[in-house]
């Protein structure tokens, strides 16, 4: 049966530009066709079309059996693999089919297919140069990963092979780092997401009065065993910082550290020094509110000026004006410099309540059971509730049977019968 829907003429486009390819590489030589497979062979598995593998080593091996080829028996055991396994033996097209690398990236960029390029208007560039204002930072950090020894020197260029990948290296501004830049290689690795720890997961697992370590890898890009001992915090202690804050396990709280209230009233007194700043300064100000919001009560309530003048001046493409409503939600702010309270971790209480009623024509009665044991209620109809509808009675005994439960733990019972 053929297939309907408005995906069907797709199936059959891709099955005749297929086809068209296979035809058009018939005529060609066995080397032509050896490019085309190595080319195929070296994109990622995101986008490997494993049909066209199948297909091309297929017209190879043909042409490689009409042509009399000396290798047409080992690009027949080559298929025959490549036909049991979703993805080719990429290192065997390797060693069969040596190519220039260079030759093969020059093609890529011929097709339009350069994953490292940028693509402006449908056509692919070559990424502009930039200019390198790290450089003595990337040295020292290459030059103390040699020291260590997480790096190893290959050689001189020349007089080595070349690498099989050449990588860039990435600095982050904010907060200097050297890392790798992978983002090519990761296109063969599968993906394993994870989700770090973050401050909220402290409150799970430590209780009232406990005693608390931290110990803080280091260089993880290494692949090395290294603690950051500035970070680390060996002996047990009851109040630790954590991710920027105090995590007191006596209190149940987290407490705001004595360098970030500096840091923040350091900034804060130079906002309202000034009659106007730029949005990135007014951001990272809102921003250490934000992260506040655990350790000061109602602290994002206290932001919203900000917020809005930030959102005022992205529109209009200007600064942000430090005066009327902004400038009062500033100076609020200067109470947090001799403020020494904390806020209480919220508590999470988790109870299972088993509840079952019954109802008769004239009569209900219902069973709650908890962990302190069971509670039972019972009570006759009223004459005009007897004449309701079936439904309704149902309902009404869970009704009922609730109440009284809410009504005895209240401590609310009035007379015979809580319920009423």
């Amino acid at each position: 049966m053929a297939k309907k829907g408005p995906h069907a003429w797709d199936i059959r486009a891709e099955f005749l530009a297929l086809r068209q390819q296979i035809d058009r590489l018939q005529g060609r030589s066995v080397d032509g066709i050896k490019e085309e497979i190595l080319l195929l062979a070296a994109r990622p598995l995101a986008a490997f079309d494993h049909r066209r593998a199948v297909a091309l080593l297929e017209t190879l091996a043909n042409q490689a059996r009409v042509q009399g080829h000396p290798m047409a028996e080992e690009y027949e055991i080559i298929l025959q693999r490549t036909q049991q396994s979703f993805t080719p033996d990429i290192h065997e097209f390797e060693m069969r089919f040596p190519m220039d690398p260079f030759s093969a990236y020059q093609e890529y960029l011929r097709r339009k297919v350069g994953w490292i390029t940028r693509k402006r208007d449908g056509r692919v560039e070559i990424p502009p140069a930039v200019i390198d204002v790290s450089r003595e930072f990337v040295s020292r950090s290459i030059e103390s990963r040699i020291t260590s020894g997480a790096v190893t020197i290959w050689g001189r260029v020349g007089s080595v092979p070349p690498p099989y990948l050449v990588l860039p290296l990435t600095v982050e501004p904010s907060k200097p780092r050297l890392c790798p830049n992978l983002r090519y290689l990761n296109l063969w690795m599968k993906e394993c997401p994870f989700r770090l720890d973050s401050v909220m997961n402290l409150t799970k697992y430590v209780g009232r009065g406990h005693f608390q370590t931290k110990c803080d890898d280091k260089s993880g890009y290494d692949h090395g065993y290294f603690i950051g001992l500035g970070k680390c915090q060996l002996d047990p202690v009851q109040c630790l910082e954590f991710l920027g804050l105090g995590a007191d396990s006596v209190l149940l709280a987290f407490l705001l550290p004595e360098r970030k209230k500096w840091s923040f009233a350091e900034l804060r007194e130079t906002v309202l020094s000034r009659k106007m700043v730029s949005v990135t300064t007014i951001q990272k100000l809102t921003g250490k509110l934000v992260s506040f919001g655990l350790a000061v009560p109602a602290a994002r309530l206290y932001c919203r000026e900000m917020f809005n003048a930030i959102k005022l001046a992205l529109r209009n493409g200007e600064m942000v004006q430090v005066k009327g409503p902004v400038r009062q939600e500033l100076e609020h702010w200067r109470f947090l410099d001799k403020w020494e309270g904390h806020l209480p971790w919220r508590v999470e209480k988790h109870e299972v309540i088993e509840l079952s009623s019954d109802a008769s024509g004239f009569k209900w009665a219902g069973i709650v059971a908890t962990k302190e044991g069971a509670m039972q209620c019972s009570d006759y109809w009223r004459q005009d509730e007897q004449e309701g509808i079936i439904a309704v009675i149902e309902g009404n005994r869970g009704f009922e049977t609730s109440y009284f439960v809410s009504a005895r733990v209240g401590q609310e019972q009035k007379g015979g019968c809580p319920c009423r």
